[in-house]
């Protein structure tokens, strides 16, 4: 993906916030009209985004969960472990305790992960 969907998030949350203060000073009944029509639709596409992003790690740890995790080499770094061509940020609870490669995910500055709730800052 070319855009990360945090950053997407991110972009659409600030495009709220500039829409919202323009509906606030905005006199045209008409405009205002479009204004809360265009919010709508932008709350609509974050939620989209959010699962979209919730979907694809799913889709990774299932993917992980699949792959024979004895054939694959991992390294921990930053408190994370990481295989051979560079993915990750895998769980290092995860994988220590039941050799599960769980793919942390991203939130807000952290990572966490949703087998285990472990929680990376």
């Amino acid at each position: 993906m070319s855009i990360e969907l945090s950053t997407a998030v991110s972009i659409l949350m600030t495009t709220y916030k500039k829409i919202k203060a323009l509906t606030d000073k905005a006199d045209n009944i008409e405009l205002k009209t479009h204004i809360l029509e265009m919010n709508e639709q932008l709350l609509d596409m974050k939620e989209l985004a959010l699962e979209l992003r919730e979907e694809n790690i799913n889709l990774k740890n299932d993917i992980n969960k699949l792959t024979d995790v004895s054939e694959r080499k991992v390294v921990l770094k930053n408190r994370a472990y990481y295989d051979e061509n560079g993915n990750g940020p895998y769980c290092p609870v995860c994988y220590d305790n039941k050799k599960q490669l769980v793919l942390l995910s991203h939130t807000l500055g952290h990572q966490n992960c949703s087998t285990c709730g472990f929680f990376l800052n």
